[in-house]
């Protein structure tokens, strides 16, 4: 199953680092690393974020089955 993992450069709840190689042990998984913000992505840069999650949304269907 597609799965999207998304870490904040500055997060200290879930490092980059960690999700990375979260990232590297889950099968078709896509990980972006947000520069410049912490663990509250999606409030510190919502437009960045919400541009993350719709594009991984965006995938063709056969992908997210």
């Amino acid at each position: 199953m597609p799965t999207l993992l998304v870490a904040g450069e500055h997060d200290r709840n879930a490092p980059p680092a960690v999700m990375k190689k979260m990232a590297g042990e889950i099968a078709h998984s896509t990980f972006p690393e947000m520069k410049g913000v912490g663990h509250l992505m999606n409030l510190e840069a919502p437009e960045a974020f919400d541009d993350i999650v719709l594009n991984f949304l965006a995938l063709p269907s056969v992908l997210l089955h």
